[in-house]
C-alpha cells in the first residue's frame, strides 16, 4: 500500500486563497477517490468545516500548536492530511517540526489490527510531506515564498516539495505572465519546486457558493441556484485549476479509499 503524504496549505500574509484553495484540492481528491482527511487549523474562521463537516478543527497559533498531533495520526490510519494552515503559520509550523521531531519520524507497515501504518524513528521511511504556498504577483507575497523555501533547505534539505501557487484571482494572469524574478526562476527550475496556476474563480458565483456553504460537487449539477452559464462557468474554473495540480503528479502515489478500507479490514 503506498504512503500516505501531508499537504500543508500555506501563505504568510492572510487572503491569499488558502480556503479556497483547500475546498478545490478536497474536490479533486474525491472525484480521484484519494483516502485524504481535512484539517482546518485555522479553525476559528471555519471556512472548511462548513462546507466538509468531516473536517477536523485543530489550533495552531503563536501560542499553541498541540492539535497537530491529528495530522500524524492521521498517516497511521492511511490517509493523507490536507492541511488548512493560517496566516503567519511558519513560526508554529517550525516550533511542531522542531519541537516534536516531527521530520526524525518514519513511517513503517503496521503490526496493529485495522491500522495500516505505524510511526517510529529507527526503521521505515521518512515522512512525504508537500508545501502548497499561495502567493500572488507582488514583490511581498513572492518574498514570503522564498524566504519559506529557504528555512527548509536550511532545516530540513531536500525533505519537502514545494508548490509555488499563483492565485491569479489575486493577479491577474498578464501580471504573472510579465513578472521578472530571477530568484523566483531559479526556484523553479529545481526539480523539488513546482508551481500551479490557480485560476480565476468569479466572484458572484463564488459568494454564492459562500452563502449556500455547498462543494464544488453540488454546485456543479443542475440547480435552480446557478444558471447553465454560470454552472458552466464553475465547472471550468475546477477544470482549469484542477489539470493543473494534477499535472505536479504529488498526488500520484497516494493511497486510494479502496486500498485503506481493504488495509483497515484485513
Amino acid at each position: 500500500m503506498d504512503k500516505p503524504i501531508i499537504h500543508l496549505i500555506n501563505s504568510q500574509g492572510g487572503g491569499k486563497g488558502k480556503s479556497l484553495f483547500t475546498r478545490v484540492m478536497a474536490h479533486y481528491c474525491t472525484v480521484e477517490g484519494y483516502a485524504v482527511q481535512l484539517i482546518d487549523a485555522d479553525a476559528g474562521k471555519r471556512n472548511i468545516k462548513p462546507f466538509y463537516p468531516e473536517t477536523l478543527e485543530i489550533a495552531m497559533s503563536a501560542e499553541e500548536y498541540w492539535g497537530a498531533d491529528a495530522i500524524l495520526e492521521c498517516l497511521e490510519q492511511g490517509l493523507s492530511p490536507i492541511v488548512n494552515l493560517p496566516a503567519g503559520a511558519n513560526a508554529p509550523l517550525t516550533r511542531w517540526l522542531e519541537d516534536d521531531g516531527v521530520m526524525e519520524l518514519k513511517l513503517i507497515t503496521s503490526t496493529v489490527a485495522n491500522q495500516p501504518f505505524e510511526l517510529e524513528l529507527d526503521e521505515g521511511e521518512p515522512l512525504k510531506i508537500v508545501q502548497w504556498f499561495l502567493c500572488d504577483a507582488t514583490p511581498d507575497s513572492l518574498n514570503d515564498f522564498k524566504l519559506s523555501v529557504a528555512d527548509f533547505d536550511r532545516n530540513y534539505p531536500n525533505r519537502l516539495i514545494h508548490v509555488l501557487v499563483k492565485n491569479q484571482g489575486l493577479s491577474p494572469k498578464l501580471a504573472w505572465n510579465l513578472l521578472e524574478d530571477r530568484q523566483i526562476e531559479e526556484l523553479l527550475s529545481r526539480t523539488d519546486i513546482k508551481s500551479v496556476d490557480f485560476a480565476n474563480f468569479p466572484m458572484r458565483e463564488r459568494d454564492r457558493l459562500q452563502a449556500l456553504q455547498w462543494t464544488f460537487a453540488e454546485a456543479s449539477r443542475k440547480t435552480s441556484e446557478y444558471s447553465i452559464t454560470e454552472r458552466q462557468r464553475i465547472v471550468t474554473f475546477l477544470k482549469k485549476t484542477i489539470a493543473q495540480v494534477k499535472a505536479t503528479q504529488v498526488w500520484k502515489n497516494a493511497p486510494l479509499w479502496d486500498s485503506v478500507s481493504q488495509s483497515q479490514s484485513a
